[in-house]
């Protein structure tokens, strides 16, 4: 990579607190294209960059209820390729919830993408319970901790490869 990398101290602790942080001061980032898994991006920074990929919006896996690295990662080769004169933010949702190695069912993230998309109509309030709701799901009541924190681990380990 061309430049000197830095590293930096997140101003955020989830996704929402992140790009709030972050981006949404009134500035424009016309040299950033921003390739995202996240539906959040779309419901909170939606104008502030050159151009906003939703990979989110095409590459869905009805199977995981997310989006897969590797989807993520030809979206980002697509762009770099369509865009070389620009700066890149490249967000997975891996290896945060949901969890890959889990054989769990659980419909958060499907919220979390129809609150984006205004199938849900209230979206500030799916926006609101989204984050609690993760944590107070039947998921961490169900499956314990250890397992968890095994499965954030396999997430990582299978996002790594595609970073």
């Amino acid at each position: 990579m061309i430049g000197k990398l830095q590293k930096r101290i997140s101003r955020g602790t989830y996704t929402v607190d992140f790009l709030v942080e972050n981006f949404s001061r009134c500035d424009r980032y016309n040299d950033i294209v921003y390739i995202t898994a996240n539906p959040y991006v779309d419901m909170h920074l939606n104008g502030e960059f050159y151009k906003i990929i939703s990979v989110w919006k095409t590459g869905w896996n009805e199977k995981y209820k997310t989006v897969l690295p590797s989807t993520v990662m030809y979206a980002a080769i697509n762009a770099l390729k369509k865009y070389p004169r620009k700066r890149f933010i490249i967000h997975f949702l891996q290896p945060h919830y949901p969890y890959l190695s889990l054989d769990f069912e659980d419909l958060l993230m499907e919220k979390i993408r129809d609150a984006a998309t205004g199938k849900i109509q209230n979206i500030k309030e799916e926006r609101a319970k989204s984050l609690p709701a993760i944590y107070s799901s039947s998921l961490y009541a169900s499956v314990p901790i250890d397992c968890i924190v095994e499965a954030y681990i396999n997430n990582l380990r299978i996002v790594m490869p595609y970073v």
